[in-house]
């Protein structure tokens, strides 16, 4: 009997998940729920931290689509088959969200505050999503202070702005570069930048006149070069990094050098000269 009632309560149980989520794969806290038909967010666990969405029929994020997420880390949104839209707010309870892909989207449209409480953003995808210069000219980034890799390929941006969007991330990167003592910044030029631009941009200007940036290639053929030495770059960036945080501090005596007519030990050297 009581084996009877146990296969019954498990039942009972796979079905209840087989029904809920029936469109979406759950391993952990995370859900694949890519091709599968989709016209908006399912039904989840609230604590998923990993979900992905690419190739359904979704056609907005609202500042209700997601609200009982609040502990996602990466969400894929990548080629829905309907034209996009990015309501104000509608990221505004995922603050620990650091990977968002909304790639491959033709026509996608965003509100002004689409990406408002995104602070600790890191990866943001935009490729292949008709976009213009309107992105990086005026404040859809502004909200994203952690942002590290920024995809805008295969768009219609023509130029860059560096009054704008661009600045501020070139100052934010050279801030971080000066705060952990490394000589790694990686610039990536797209298009041309005319240099009356740079006028007011001294920080810029000095890169571009050192030839200290990457090119976007107008040829494909040229992408794989790119790609090698974009990742080369960063894997020295890597190094440095790891150089410096197993670097040894250098050890101190136990006991303090005497001090002697009011001259310290460590300036003894430069006295005597």
């Amino acid at each position: 009997m009581w084996m009877l009632v146990l296969q019954l309560i498990c039942t009972g149980l796979c079905l209840k998940v087989t029904v809920s989520y029936q469109t979406c794969r759950l391993r952990g806290q995370r859900a694949w729920c890519g091709f599968q038909n989709h016209y908006w967010v399912p039904a989840l666990p609230h604590n998923i931290t990993h979900l992905y969405l690419q190739s359904n029929h979704i056609s907005e994020i609202n500042s209700t689509s997601l609200r009982d997420f609040k502990e996602l880390q990466v969400l894929n949104l990548e080629s829905q088959d309907q034209t996009l839209i990015i309501w104000n707010n509608a990221f505004l309870r995922q603050r620990k969200l650091t990977e968002l892909m909304l790639g491959s989207n033709l026509g996608l449209k965003l509100q002004p505050r689409a990406f408002a409480g995104l602070f600790d953003l890191q990866i943001l995808s935009l490729y292949y999503c008709s976009l213009t210069d309107s992105i990086l000219s005026e404040s859809y980034l502004e909200p994203l202070l952690s942002l590290e890799v920024l995809d805008l390929s295969f768009n219609n941006i023509t130029r860059l702005q560096p009054d704008g969007w661009c600045l501020e991330a070139f100052i934010l990167a050279q801030g971080r570069m000066l705060e952990e003592l490394t000589n790694v910044l990686i610039m990536l030029v797209v298009g041309e930048v005319a240099h009356y631009q740079l006028m007011k941009c001294n920080a810029v200007r000095a890169f571009v006149q050192r030839k200290e940036y990457l090119t976007w290639p107008e040829d494909p053929q040229d992408m794989e070069w790119f790609y090698e030495r974009l990742i080369s770059d960063t894997l020295k960036d890597s190094k440095v990094k790891k150089l410096k945080q197993d670097k040894p501090e250098p050890g101190r005596p136990e006991v303090q050098p005497e001090r002697h007519d009011g001259i310290n030990a460590e300036n003894i050297k430069e006295t005597s000269m």
